[in-house]
């Protein structure tokens, strides 16, 4: 009888939709309500494209590619660690600024990854050459974020093969191996950075049209993430959503993958084998 109790109560958790939504949202809530405050992380800094950056220009899409050029440059000028980028450039725009990036890509010192797809579902064979062309093998790192059912991203994606047969990692993955750190090629989940206790987010954060201007020692031996921070555009449901339902930039979950790579954080969610036996000792009492 405990035995079928204890096997009842594992499947219903995961296969019975109104057991296993409660399931998730409990423990999305106590992510997002009981997770206890940190300070900000002090390796990774956030430069965002904001809807201030992208009212400069003449279309908003795709970021001006000479305006993502110089920023590298002058983020490379600062000494970090690295640098990720998180644009697909999957499309050509003005052909002198394209040629710039390009350029920059290529020439760039500083360790850099770049965001990749090949996922036929993401990019037609057109865009899928464009990336080719646009962005060296040596700096491409899949942009593929993890998401359950649900659409909500819980796990870091690890990486895969690619259509020519070599594997690619993704994009936390590539960034912690550029600074020395070697990860499991597996998917684990997620260990969201808790917010200070401040208020402050979790990362530092600045809006890449002020870039220039911050002092150069805010940036040095920092692992700097280039991406969008927008509102209708690369955004995502995560556990914080239990209680805050704002999508998060693809470019912060990001970083909360790195960081937990970096500092070798793991995720403090019972095994299946743990779960089991406490259901078994339950089913038996």
């Amino acid at each position: 009888v405990a035995l079928v109790a204890t096997l009842a109560a594992i499947l219903a958790t995961q296969n019975l939709a109104l057991i296993a939504d409660a399931e998730l949202f409990v423990s999305d809530w106590e992510i997002a309500a009981l997770s206890p405050p940190e300070a900000q992380d002090p390796d990774i800094v956030v430069v965002a494209v904001t809807e201030d950056t992208l009212a400069q220009f003449a279309y908003r899409s795709p970021v001006d590619r000479a305006f993502l050029a110089n920023l590298l440059t002058t983020i490379a000028s600062r000494h970090p660690r690295a640098i990720g980028i998180d644009f697909l450039f999957d499309q050509p725009t003005e052909p002198a600024k394209d040629a710039l990036l390009k350029k920059t890509l290529r020439e760039l010192k500083t360790p850099l990854v770049v965001s990749y797809s090949d996922d036929p579902r993401i990019v037609t064979p057109l865009q899928s050459a464009t990336l080719e062309s646009f962005v060296p093998e040596r700096l491409r790192a899949y942009a593929t974020l993890s998401e359950d059912q649900r659409d909500v991203v819980r796990w870091i994606y690890p990486g895969a093969k690619a259509h020519d047969g070599h594997y690619i990692l993704s994009f936390a993955r590539a960034l912690a191996a550029k600074v020395g750190i070697e990860t499991q090629p597996r998917r684990i989940p997620i260990v969201w950075h808790g917010k200070p206790a401040s208020g402050d987010p979790a990362f530092r954060e600045f809006p890449a049209q002020i870039f220039s201007i911050l002092p150069a020692s805010w940036f040095r031996n920092k692992i700097v993430l280039i991406g969008e921070d927008v509102s209708l555009t690369d955004r995502h449901r995560t556990p914080f959503d239990a209680i805050d339902p704002v999508p998060m930039a693809g470019i912060v979950v990001q970083a909360h993958s790195l960081s937990q790579l970096l500092h070798g954080r793991y995720s403090p969610d019972a095994s299946w084998l743990i779960n089991l036996l406490i259901a078994f000792v339950c089913a038996a009492v």
